[in-house]
C-alpha cells in the first residue's frame, strides 16, 4: 500500500528530478538500470521498479484498480490518469443481479405442456425501456412488461399474439417502439405494430428458418435478414411491394402488404478451399450453410456485415444498386483447432466502432470495425461452452458488460473494459441458455432457456446464492 503525496512534495521531488536530468544529459539517462515511480494509494509510502511489470501495471494501469484505488487516484488526477480516461469498476453491480421468484415466466403450449422461448429482446425507451419481447415455439410473440413481475394481479401488463405459421427465432425492435419485426422457421418476416399488434407488412423470400434480422440505424424503411437458406436479403418499405395469392399467406397477416427483397445474396459464406472443388461443386454436394448474423454497417446503407456457421468468417459486404453483392472484407476464425470454427451471433456496442462475435469453440472475440481482419480482444472462461447455434449474446446500454447464454444453463458475465477479470456466473436455469437481452436503460437482463422458462435478473436486496450470481473459482 502506498500514502498520497501532497502537491509541494510532488512539485519539489519533480524539480529535483529535472535538475538531475539536466546536469547529466542525454547519454546519462539512457543508463539509468534502475527508475522507480511514486505510486498512489492509501496506506504506506513506497516506491516500484518499472522493470517489475506486474506491479508497474496495477500502479498504473485503472483496469487494475480496485473502486478505494479508483476513487484515490480519480480525486488526485480528475477524469484521466496515465493517458487513459478513469473508469470505476463495476463488478458489484454485476453480483447484486439476482433473479425473484416473481421475475420467471413458464411458457406452455395451450394443453399445458412445456414450451421453449427461443428469442428474447427488450425495447429501446418506452415504459423506462422494461418490455421484453419473447418469441417462443408455439408461434407466440409475448409483451412482458417487467417492471412488474407475473403475479396474477399484473396479468393485464402481459399480452400474448400468434404471429407465424411457426416458431418464432428471432425479434428486432424499431428505434422508437413502435414496430417489432419477427423472423420465424417458416421462412417469413413480419412487421408488427405494438400498440395494435397488427401485422403491418410481411417479407417473402427465404426459403428457410431465419436467423437474424436487423434495421438501419437511421433509415426505418431499410431491413436486412439473414436465413438457414445461406442467404442474406435486403428489404425496402418503400418499394418491391408484391401480389400473391391469400391462401399462401395463411394467417395472421392475411391482408398486410407483402414485400420481396430487393437484393438477395445466396451462398454467402459457402466454402470454396477444398482441394479438387470448386464453391459450385460444394454447393450442390451439400446444403447451404446457414448465415447465422447479417446487419449494416454503421454510416452505410449498402455495407452489410454477415458471419458464417460453418466457415466462421465474418464478411463486410458492398450492396450497392445495380451489381450483385461482393465481399470488400473477410475474417476467418480458425481458433485453436486450426480449423474453422463457427459463428453463433454478432453484436454491435452502441457507438457502432466495435464488433462482439460469439465462436462455437466458447470465446466471444471483439472486433474494432477499423480492422476486423484481427481480433483486439478475446472472452473466454474454462466453464464455457456452447453446442448450438441458438446461443445469443447482449451488450449493455453502458457498453460496459457483456452477457452470453451457454449449453451449460449458466449465463457468463464480463466486464467489456476488464476481459482478464473473473467472470460472473449467474445460475438457476435447468437446461441450455439461448437467448439473452439487457434492457437498455438499466443494469437489467433476460435470458431464455430449454427449461421453458424466462427469468428477468435485476437488484435485489437479498441475494439468493442458489439463484443469483456463483463467484468464480478466482475469487
Amino acid at each position: 500500500m502506498f500514502k498520497r503525496k501532497r502537491d509541494s512534495d510532488t512539485q519539489l521531488n519533480d524539480d529535483n528530478n529535472n535538475n538531475a536530468i539536466s546536469s547529466s544529459g542525454n547519454n546519462n539517462q539512457d543508463n539509468q538500470d534502475h527508475q522507480q515511480l511514486a505510486c498512489n494509494d492509501t496506506a504506506q509510502t513506497s516506491v516500484i521498479d518499472v522493470e517489475n511489470p506486474k506491479l508497474f501495471r496495477q500502479c498504473t494501469d485503472p483496469l487494475e484498480w480496485n473502486l478505494i484505488k479508483y476513487r484515490d487516484m480519480r480525486s488526485t488526477h480528475a477524469r484521466r490518469a496515465f493517458g487513459r480516461v478513469l473508469y470505476p469498476p463495476q463488478r458489484m453491480l454485476l453480483e447484486r443481479l439476482s433473479c425473484a421468484l416473481e421475475d420467471r415466466y413458464h411458457f406452455c403450449f395451450p394443453n399445458q405442456k412445456k414450451c421453449v422461448p427461443f428469442v428474447c429482446a427488450y425495447n429501446n425507451s418506452a415504459c423506462d425501456g422494461q418490455i421484453l419481447a419473447v418469441g417462443d415455439e408455439a408461434k407466440r410473440i409475448t409483451l412482458l412488461r417487467t417492471d412488474v413481475g407475473n403475479s396474477i394481479d399484473y396479468q393485464d401488463y402481459h399480452v400474448s399474439f400468434g404471429a407465424h405459421t411457426n416458431a418464432v427465432l428471432t425479434l428486432k425492435w424499431s428505434n422508437d417502439d413502435t414496430s417489432l419485426l419477427s423472423g420465424s422457421a417458416d421462412g417469413r418476416v413480419r412487421l408488427w405494430d405494438t400498440e395494435s399488434r397488427a401485422c403491418a407488412a410481411t417479407f417473402m423470400g427465404h426459403s428457410s428458418s431465419l436467423r437474424s434480422i436487423d434495421w438501419h440505424p437511421t433509415n426505418p424503411n431499410l431491413l436486412v435478414s439473414s436465413s438457414m437458406d445461406g442467404s442474406f436479403m435486403m428489404w425496402d418499405l418503400r418499394h418491391k411491394q408484391i401480389k400473391v395469392h391469400k391462401d399462401k399467406l395463411d394467417v395472421p397477416g392475411l391482408d398486410a402488404p407483402v414485400y420481396g427483397p430487393i437484393k438477395i445474396t445466396k451462398h454467402a459464406h459457402e466454402m470454396s478451399n477444398y482441394k479438387g472443388s470448386t464453391m459450385k461443386e460444394n454447393i450442390h454436394k451439400k446444403p447451404p450453410h446457414s448465415v447465422t448474423s447479417a446487419m449494416f454497417m454503421p454510416n452505410y446503407e449498402d455495407r452489410i456485415i454477415t458471419s458464417g456457421s460453418h466457415d466462421g468468417t465474418i464478411k463486410i459486404w458492398d450492396c450497392r444498386a445495380g451489381r450483385d453483392a461482393k465481399s470488400i472484407v473477410h475474417y476467418n476464425y480458425d481458433g485453436d483447432s486450426n480449423r474453422p470454427r463457427g459463428i453463433a451471433d454478432m453484436r454491435l456496442d452502441h457507438s457502432g466502432t466495435r464488433l462482439f462475435s460469439l465462436c462455437m469453440d466458447g470465446s466471444v472475440n471483439l472486433h474494432y470495425l477499423t480492422n476486423i481482419t484481427r481480433p483486439a480482444v478475446r472472452f473466454t472462461d474454462p466453464d464455457y461452452t456452447i453446442s448450438s447455434f441458438f446461443v445469443k449474446i447482449s451488450i449493455s446500454h453502458d457498453d460496459r458488460f457483456l452477457i452470453a447464454g451457454s449449453s451449460s444453463n449458466t449465463v457468463f458475465a464480463w466486464e467489456i473494459d476488464r476481459p482478464e477479470a473473473p467472470t460472473v456466473k449467474y445460475t438457476g436455469h435447468k437446461r441450455e441458455v439461448g437467448s439473452v437481452s439487457w434492457c437498455q436503460q438499466r443494469y437489467q437482463f433476460a435470458s431464455c432457456s430449454d427449461d421453458g422458462c424466462v427469468r428477468v435478473w435485476d437488484f435485489d436486496v437479498e441475494n439468493d446464492p442458489a439463484d443469483g450470481y456463483e463467484p468464480s473459482d478466482e475469487e
